[in-house]
């Protein structure tokens, strides 16, 4: 996708929420810079493209705004984060430094090692696209984990990473459901005993409820990109698209444990358990649907 089709894309999506958008003028030389980092690295944006999906640089560059509307910075972020922004922002993709083709044939422990690092560059841009106020950037990074986990078999559930999403995210929020769903289908029994008092109180209460929904004969099922949107978020700036299917729940919400959509498997109480991890510190791995029975699952 060119940055011409994605920026059609975009105003498609807007034009949708705001039919007005189609009578107004763009202002291409209507531009702005932004510092990132400490090292303060200069970028040039156009604000007619990024004020359509980032409520922070909509607001920011209103006039209305402690720092010069011309020159905004981000001292808390680094700029391959911020770059790996843009590069969704002009093409729609969302493009590690490290690739996950091919991750499923590498030894273990290489897996393992690429999916950790993939992981730890989604969770900065996931960071980065909640400071902007940027919801479909934020869908868009929780797709690409999805994709991460069906394709590696790697899961984020680490208690140092559960620790910084849970203190860096608000509750219950996207992020913090998947994880959740991840720790309950996949953690093993005895790794959860070790790392259940080092937790988050919040994450703690939040496995203690699935358990408690599972044994009432609830069914759930492991995140699967063709019901992605029950970990999107939406408004506005980042409305439903024809990917996202008919049930949408409203932001911040948590979607009831219900029984799977006709045509997906599911699994009463605990799914079949995953056979023994090789986990370096930090991540762990499991299955997805297709692979659940007798396949491998790791956590990172």
């Amino acid at each position: 996708m060119t940055s011409d089709q994605r920026l059609q894309q975009l105003l498609n999506a807007e034009t949708m929420a705001h039919p007005e958008w189609k009578k107004q003028k763009l202002e291409f030389s209507n531009t702005f810079t932004v510092l990132v980092g400490s090292e303060k690295k200069n970028y040039v944006l156009h604000k007619c493209f990024v004020v359509k999906t980032s409520g922070f640089f909509a607001t920011a560059t209103n006039g209305n705004w402690e720092q010069s509307k011309d020159q905004i910075s981000l001292p808390d972020y680094d700029s391959p984060t911020f770059e790996q922004y843009l590069q969704w922002l002009y093409t729609g993709s969302i493009v590690t430094a490290d690739s996950i083709d091919g991750c499923s044939q590498l030894d273990p422990s290489e897996s393992l090692k690429r999916a950790s690092a993939i992981y730890e560059q989604l969770l900065k841009l996931y960071f980065l696209a909640q400071y902007l106020l940027d919801l479909a950037c934020k869908n868009a990074v929780m797709d690409k984990m999805i994709d991460v986990q069906i394709k590696t078999r790697v899961w984020p559930g680490a208690v140092s990473t559960i620790d910084k999403i849970w203190s860096t995210t608000p509750d219950k929020c996207p992020m913090q459901r998947l994880v959740v769903r991840y720790w309950s289908l996949f953690q093993k029994a005895d790794q959860a005993r070790g790392d259940f008092e080092k937790l988050p109180s919040s994450f703690s209460s939040s496995i203690i409820q699935e358990s408690l929904a599972k044994r009432d004969g609830a069914k759930t099922w492991p995140p699967s990109l063709k019901f992605r949107c029950d970990y999107h978020e939406h408004d506005e700036m980042a409305p439903t698209t024809s990917d996202c299917g008919d049930d949408v729940p409203k932001v911040n919400s948590t979607p009831a444990v219900a029984s799977a959509p006709a045509g997906f498997p599911s699994f009463a109480g605990n799914p079949p358990p995953p056979s023994t991890p090789v986990a370096p510190t930090g991540f762990n791995n499991p299955s997805q649907t297709r692979r659940l029975r007798g396949a491998e699952s790791r956590r990172t």
